[in-house]
């Protein structure tokens, strides 16, 4: 029981710890006006950019990725200091960690049948069975269907594994023949309830600015155990829900732009964020244009040529 709870918190603080160190040295290169629990979100953002690369575009193995990752690791624990003086010693970072262990525990104290058998599990199924496959083949032996019959008899799996298939990929890296694919999975889904809260919290300070900040923790917690997010995290709408924290960010960056209209480097961070969003849910992306739309409306008479052509990008 220790050692997955352990193994459930480790797997969520890495992926906040590699999302950090990736904004971190990409604000080497362009400084990034944004908070830093937006800059994790940020990195997560950059992260799902560049696994879709090196696996969907460079045809890399699960394996390659995830060594080449860990090498860069290295690097990133060169600055920990960073890390520990901007987040980890901080109340959103005990509020995260606190949300993995509450999520945890019942899972540990029932057992498998509390993370199997719930939610919509044909959908949990198919992101479970495609994300085996995307662990142990390359994407151009996926695409000539060069992976087991089991598989193949799964229905609409060709579909499963070429539509908007970068939640599944995410998945496939905590698959290890050594812990159940289900635990896996419903830590997957816990890390990104995590993300969830982050993106939230950074979101309600930059746009509402309460004089007592605790109360944007409060909020940002409860919102996290409310029907909405506990309804999405139960029917298993992987791809939605890994949207979710980039769509948070994206909207807050959106808002962001349209009050700093002559910063370029907004549109930049936008295009980017944009991008990991419609690589991981494509949908959603009408959201993006709603707001879009009734922001331009809004701020009409201010906006330029130019600024319609860096929206357009």
């Amino acid at each position: 029981m220790i050692w997955k709870l352990s193994f459930g918190i480790l797997i969520s603080n890495l992926v906040i710890f590699y999302a950090y160190f990736i904004s971190f040295f990409f604000n080497k290169i362009i400084k990034l006006d944004i908070s830093n629990l937006n800059k994790i979100i940020f990195g997560y953002s950059i992260l799902s950019i560049i696994i879709y690369f090196f696996y969907f575009l460079s045809n890399f193995k699960i394996i390659e990725i995830y060594i080449f990752l860990l090498i860069i690791l290295f690097f990133f624990l060169l600055n920990i200091r960073n890390f520990l003086k901007n987040f980890f010693f901080s109340k959103e970072n005990f509020l995260f960690n606190l949300i993995i262990i509450i999520f945890l525990i019942p899972a540990l104290l029932y057992g498998e049948q509390f993370y199997i058998f719930r939610g919509n599990y044909w959908d949990s199924s198919n992101y479970l069975s495609s994300a085996i496959v995307f662990n142990n083949y390359e994407y151009k032996d996926i695409k000539n269907n060069l992976y087991p019959i089991l598989f193949q008899n799964f229905q609409n799996f060709d579909y499963i594994v070429k539509a908007r298939p970068l939640a599944n990929v995410l998945l496939s890296f905590l698959i290890n023949e050594n812990i159940s694919i289900f635990f896996s999975y419903y830590v997957f889904k816990v890390t990104i309830t995590s993300l969830i809260f982050l993106s939230l919290v950074a979101f309600i300070q930059k746009h509402f600015k309460f004089k007592n900040k605790n109360v944007t923790l409060i909020v940002s917690f409860v919102y996290i155990f409310s029907f909405w997010n506990l309804y999405i995290l139960e029917i298993d709408a992987l791809s939605h829900y890994a949207s979710i924290p980039t769509l948070i960010l994206t909207i807050s960056i959106l808002f962001h732009t349209f009050n700093n209209l002559d910063d370029k480097k907004n549109y930049f961070i936008l295009s980017i964020v944009s991008s990991s969003l419609f690589l991981i849910y494509p949908e959603i992306s009408i959201i993006l244009i709603l707001i879009s739309f009734f922001l331009i409306l809004e701020n009409f008479n201010k906006l330029k040529k130019k600024n319609f052509i860096y929206l357009l990008l």
